[in-house]
């Protein structure tokens, strides 16, 4: 019946679109200047990063009760995610690791003959790693290195070395003293960081994930061709958005969550690596678990504690 109404209704006048079930197409039947197609296009364009951004944030209703700001911390049933205040901004440091770099040659010794009888290698050097935060397995405190900043960047100011007990309390600042000629860190183990230079930030089988990324603000500078044209160093990375990522930590099999301010650099499609958050874990390893039972992370030079 709506059908045969609509036919008598439109029988006098041409319809404005036909639509071809098959192909899809839009069919045109009045007259459209191009620029009007040409305006159509690029506001399509224009607003379909907007709109893919409205459908990925859908779930932030449900993401954003279950994660606080990571300065709040948070807390499971046994184990606690909280901010730790120490005097300046946290220092990185090079320790090295057990895993063999390489070899040098410097003797070799021949036969009677002339021949190569054998070689004497040079001790072996040792791949370096980065860490901020080093574990006394002696006295079973903690201690990091610090320096007055201002924001996120140092002013060469006062250099401290921090130490903390097993709680994460302040017991002892030692301020604008060298500690390695000191003595200050014997016994003292610095922890890796297991966060990779290209983390895998999807992938829920690691100590710390991210669980939904929302969009918020678009970057359309990145959509330049000409950025960072004429720069002797090229045009660096650009991040497409800015946006909030909330992520999980594992710790002993329960999970504390945060969320943090995270950029994109993908502008439609998002891959497991395009992703910036400036996180760096740092767990004690599990052979002095029994006295020292806790993970550092550390993000934007501030250090949250977990134990």
């Amino acid at each position: 019946m709506a059908l045969l109404i609509f036919n008598k209704f439109t029988a006098n006048y041409p319809p404005l679109f036909y639509i071809s079930i098959n192909s899809y197409n839009l069919a045109v039947n009045s007259p459209m200047k191009k620029r009007y197609k040409l305006l159509i296009l690029i506001l399509g364009l224009w607003s379909s990063p907007y709109i893919l951004a409205g459908i990925n944030n859908i779930p932030d209703l449900y993401y954003i009760f279950f994660h606080g700001d990571i300065n709040t911390g948070d807390s499971s049933k046994n184990h606690s995610l909280k901010r730790i205040h120490v005097p300046g901004l946290i220092l990185n440091q090079i320790a090295y690791s057990k895993i063999i770099d390489s070899m040098y040659v410097d003797t070799i010794k021949l036969t009677k003959d002339g021949e190569i009888d054998s070689l004497h290698p040079d001790p072996p050097t040792y791949l370096t790693y980065e860490g901020r935060v080093y574990a006394d397995t002696v006295n079973f405190t903690y201690k990091m290195e610090t320096e007055d900043g201002k924001g996120f960047e140092v002013d060469g100011g006062n250099k401290h070395l921090i130490t903390l007990n097993k709680d994460g309390k302040v017991i002892a600042d030692v301020i604008n003293v060298n500690p390695d000629s000191a003595g200050l860190l014997k016994n003292c183990l610095l922890l890796e960081d297991v966060i990779k230079p290209f983390q895998n930030w999807e992938d829920k089988s690691g100590p710390v994930y991210m669980n939904h990324y929302s969009k918020y603000k678009f970057n359309s500078e990145c959509l330049n061709p000409f950025r960072g044209f004429g720069s002797p160093n090229g045009a660096s990375t650009c991040y497409f958005w800015e946006g909030t990522g909330y992520f999980t930590v594992v710790f002993h099999k329960e999970k504390l969550r945060f969320k943090i301010p995270v950029s994109n650099q993908a502008a439609f499609y998002t891959g497991d690596y395009d992703y910036s958050d400036g996180i760096n874990y740092y767990p004690v390893p599990d052979r002095f678990k029994s006295k020292l039972n806790a993970a550092f992370l550390v993000y934007d030079y501030r250090v949250y504690m977990i134990k």
